[in-house]
C-alpha cells in the first residue's frame, strides 16, 4: 500500500464518531484562531491611513505655496465623514478615489502641486511579499455528487496562515454527508 492508501485505509477505519470528533476539534481551532485575529474595520468605517514605509523616516518641510484648491464642505458630507470632520470648517477634502480591490498590496500618495494648487492621489500596485502571515479564512459549504454516483453534501474550512509571494499556505479540513473526512496543510494560489 502507499502512503495515501495507508491514510485513506486508516481514516476509514475511525468511527463516525471519531470522525465528528475530529471536525469539531477543527472547527473549534478555527473559532478559536478567527476570534483571536485582529479584524479590519468594518465596512463604511473611516480609518487614518497608516504612513507607507518608505516616508516612515523621511523629514517633512514646510512650503509656502499658492492656495490649494479643495473641494466645497459638501463634499465632506457626500463622502460621509466622520462628524467632527463634517463639523470642523478647517478641514477640506483635496481629493478622493476609490481603490479597487485586490490581492496585492497597494501604496496610495497624494500628490500636491505648488504651482496650481490642486492634489492628486496616486495609486500603486505593490508586488506580492516575499514572506508575510497570513490570517485569513474560508468556510465552504457544497451540495453535489461524489464520483460514485451518489450525492453528498460538504463543510469546508480553510485557513492561510502564511504568504509566500503569489502562494497562500495554511490547514484545511472538510467532512461530507457521507462520513468522509480530510484535515491537511496545503498550498493554493489565487487569480
Amino acid at each position: 500500500m502507499t502512503t495515501e492508501q495507508e491514510v485513506v485505509a486508516a481514516a476509514s477505519g475511525l468511527s463516525l464518531r471519531a470522525k465528528l470528533e475530529i471536525a469539531a476539534s477543527l472547527i473549534f481551532c478555527a473559532i478559536i484562531w478567527w476570534v483571536a485575529t485582529p479584524k479590519p474595520a468594518p465596512v463604511g468605517q473611516w480609518q487614518p491611513a497608516k504612513t507607507a514605509s518608505q516616508v516612515t523616516d523621511v523629514p517633512k518641510t514646510a512650503l509656502s505655496c499658492k492656495p490649494v484648491i479643495v473641494y466645497e464642505q459638501a463634499a465632506k458630507q457626500n463622502l460621509d465623514l466622520p462628524p467632527s470632520v463634517q463639523a470642523d470648517a478647517e478641514k477640506h477634502v483635496t481629493s478622493s478615489s476609490k481603490v479597487n480591490p485586490d490581492l496585492h498590496p497597494q501604496t496610495v500618495t497624494t500628490i500636491y502641486n505648488d504651482k496650481t494648487g490642486q492634489t492628486e492621489a496616486m495609486i500603486r500596485r505593490d508586488p506580492y511579499p516575499w514572506l508575510a502571515a497570513e490570517q485569513t479564512g474560508e468556510v465552504w459549504v457544497g451540495y453535489g455528487v461524489k464520483n460514485g454516483g451518489g450525492r453528498v453534501g460538504l463543510l469546508s474550512v480553510t485557513e492561510e496562515l502564511i504568504q509566500v509571494k503569489a502562494l497562500h499556505f495554511g490547514v484545511s479540513g472538510s467532512v461530507s454527508t457521507d462520513g468522509s473526512l480530510f484535515a491537511g496543510v496545503g498550498a493554493g494560489y489565487r487569480w
